[in-house]
């Protein structure tokens, strides 16, 4: 089963074609579009369009603080346009397969736990440094995402 599986940077989006097993299959990149929520729609369209009808969904990090179970982003991080959006909706419509959406320092926490370093530990911290800064809090062996989604994330602090 293949998955595509998406990295949004400030930058950068970063894109893959994995396996359940997290094997990547096919990569690549595109500049992230810094102007509006219909360029960065219509980029990870163009990205869903190459692999469509081969994968079976998106796996999504992205900057902010994310309702990862509703796909709702409260805040964009350094995407401001992608503030107050129902990204899980709107994505969904341009690209109709199942779509998981969570931040990306917790996408990044969760990988560590799954194949990574953490793999052993019942607790961990993992802290990201990109565009912004974020990070994941492993408590339990689970993903702690704290009670308004900010659990780890660093670039909150003043």
């Amino acid at each position: 089963m293949e998955f595509l599986v998406i990295d949004v940077g400030g930058t950068f989006i970063k894109y893959a074609v994995m396996n359940d097993e997290a094997e990547f299959i096919e990569k690549g990149k595109e500049k992230t579009p810094n102007d509006n929520i219909e360029n960065f729609v219509d980029t990870i369209g163009k990205i869903f369009d190459k692999y469509k009808g081969r994968i079976k969904g998106i796996a999504m990090s992205m900057p902010g603080r994310i309702d990862s179970d509703r796909g709702y982003l409260y805040s964009g991080g350094a995407l401001l346009y992608n503030n107050d959006k129902d990204m899980g909706k709107i994505l969904g419509e341009r690209c109709p397969v199942p779509i998981s959406i969570e931040n990306d320092g917790k996408c990044a926490a969760l990988a560590e736990a799954w194949k990574g370093n953490l793999k052993d530990c019942d607790d961990g911290l993992v802290v990201v440094l990109g565009t912004g800064i974020g990070g994941g809090v492993i408590k339990n062996k689970r993903l702690h995402k704290g009670k308004h989604f900010v659990a780890g994330e660093f670039s909150f602090i003043p």
